[in-house]
């Protein structure tokens, strides 16, 4: 698949309303499963950070051998399974190349390192402003290291997200 050119967009005060507009609309849909918690995290989710804008949702679930029932139900609501990233954690989305305005969901077993890392992560840039100021600057360096290329760009970020996460949770 050709994936377009990576741009990065400013922090907007929408990002909260955007998620938490989603937020409901999950879960309404998830009306019935039990053991779940639902978490901002990424870029829209750290106040005045540079980013892709596109809102990234974790949903934390207690049971992991019902997640295709978390699954099933986001497909009601548009959302289709991408790939499995790592051993507690799925990925989807609405559409196949994303931009502003687009939500990811990282569905995840609760407590599992996947988990930590989203939220450990987002956790660690709101507290700590140093710290986001240079991943800040970090992914405008990226974008024109790689000339938009968004896998090799996701390839640096992952790769310094791993880093800080191992050096200060």
């Amino acid at each position: 698949m050709k994936y377009a050119k990576l741009k990065l967009h400013p922090y907007s005060e929408n990002f909260p309303k955007f998620f938490a507009k989603e937020k409901a609309k999950i879960v309404a849909t998830l009306k019935g499963l039990k053991g779940f918690r639902i978490y901002h995290v990424g870029s829209t989710a750290v106040s005045g950070m540079l980013g892709k804008g596109i809102i990234d949702i974790a949903i934390a679930i207690k049971d992991w051998k019902i997640r295709s029932k978390y699954v099933a139900k986001l497909k009601e609501i548009g959302f289709r399974f991408q790939a499995l990233e790592e051993k507690y954690r799925l990925f989807l989305r609405r559409v196949d190349k994303t931009g502003l305005g687009d939500v990811h969901i990282h569905l995840v077993k609760l407590h599992s390192k996947e988990m930590q890392s989203l939220v450990g992560f987002r956790n660690l840039l709101r507290r700590n402003k140093s710290v986001a100021k240079r991943y800040g600057e970090l992914k405008l360096a990226w974008l024109k290291l790689v000339k938009g290329d968004r896998i090799k760009f996701g390839k640096l970020k992952e790769k310094y997200i791993r880093k800080e996460i191992a050096q200060k949770l």
